[in-house]
């Protein structure tokens, strides 16, 4: 039953591999994810390898020559994967040639091997791989078609007149598998949601329900992406004074005041328009569409419902404005690293020359909007 161990090692090694990375890294982005299934698959191939030299050894001994080139074929083409570092697309196409290669093989060794054989046992394997390798979705639908034909091809074996198998022992064999990979499914199904729901707090602000600044990037990336051609800009907003807010009437306060600010701009966007919390009193708006005169007008529209829009506490009016600075892919450069740049500087530069306004040029050429 070593192949049933086997099958479990993988599930837990999966967890082992997950936990040694670091943990916000690896929800803030799908790169990460992908890193993690690289690093299983490279696992698995090793593997693989180690197990296909024991079975090419063993047919040596027993002069089995179809065992030993079967598994040298194998063995081979685990070990050209081994050595390769494809990108997302890829890794999901060497993983699924993968899987059909080994089910192939095992499928292979039941109508290859005597009767009494238990090369059906390797069959328990298939579902955690796939599971690991492909995900859920992907990896029921390639369990389901190679383990029907695994399982056929017993059955045909065990018709066979010299077949020393009970049918009972092969009920026991089917139920055994179906009930690893009914296992394997209800884990892989619970281990998405969780990581789903980690995904979710990793990448969201606690306070405003806001995107967080783990997820910026990645958003910007995907924005840019859908948009094709269509101009992208960003939108980077610092409340003014606010230390002073925090200081006179608590930090509580200032937590109410972040909520109100958040609020009032996620009700002055529109659906092409992604709201962040970047940390502290700064937000910063994507705006999908939009070029630097019409992500101009956006930031003055935010800005005047800010400074006209009324905080409340204990029946005070608690002032606040925001600065903000512009910057725009095409304009200011493509890279997101470069227009988060722009967009910082030129928020900061609207503070030294007075605050609440908006900036969209660097300060030799600047173009400042003043409150009025």
């Amino acid at each position: 039953m070593s192949e049933v161990w086997l099958s479990f090692a993988l599930i837990i090694w999966n967890d082992w591999i997950r936990d040694d990375m670091k943990v916000h890294r690896e929800l803030a982005s799908d790169a990460a994810v992908d890193t993690h299934r690289r690093k299983t698959f490279q696992m698995v191939l090793a593997i693989m390898i180690f197990i296909g030299a024991f079975y090419i050894g063993l047919g040596l001994y027993r002069g089995v020559l179809w065992l030993v080139f079967a598994h040298l074929s194998f063995v081979s083409f685990c070990a050209v994967l081994l050595f390769q570092s494809p990108d997302k697309r890829r890794l999901r196409i060497q993983s699924f040639l993968f899987l059909a290669v080994y089910y192939a093989l095992v499928i292979f060794s039941i109508n290859r091997a005597e009767p009494h054989s238990v090369s059906f046992l390797w069959l328990a394997v298939g579902p955690p791989l796939s599971y690991l390798l492909l995900g859920r979705k992907t990896g029921f639908w390639v369990n389901a078609v190679f383990i029907t034909v695994g399982v056929l091809s017993y059955q045909l074996m065990l018709m066979l007149p010299e077949s020393s198998i009970s049918r009972v022992s092969m009920f026991n064999l089917v139920f055994c598998l179906l009930t690893i990979w009914a296992i394997a499914d209800v884990y892989e199904a619970q281990r998405e949601n969780v990581e789903k729901r980690l995904r979710d707090i990793a990448m969201t602000d606690p306070l405003t329900g806001l995107c967080n600044r783990l997820s910026l990037a990645a958003e910007y990336q995907d924005i840019v992406e859908k948009s094709g051609d269509k101009p992208v800009s960003l939108i980077l907003l610092d409340l003014d004074y606010f230390k002073q807010v925090n200081d006179r009437y608590g930090h509580e306060v200032g937590d109410l005041a972040l909520i109100h600010v958040a609020n009032v701009i996620k009700m002055n966007v529109s659906e092409r328009e992604k709201i962040f919390r970047i940390g502290g009193e700064e937000f910063c708006i994507t705006s999908e569409g939009s070029g630097k005169y019409e992500a101009k007008r956006i930031a003055e529209h935010i800005r005047c419902v800010i400074s006209h829009t009324t905080f409340h506490h204990e029946q005070q009016v608690i002032p606040l404005s925001a600065s903000i600075g512009i910057s725009s892919a095409g304009d200011d450069g493509n890279e997101f690293a470069t227009l988060y740049r722009k967009a910082d500087r030129r928020m900061y530069h609207a503070k030294k020359t007075g605050r609440n306004r908006v900036v969209d040029s660097d300060p030799l050429m600047t173009s400042a909007v003043s409150s009025g």
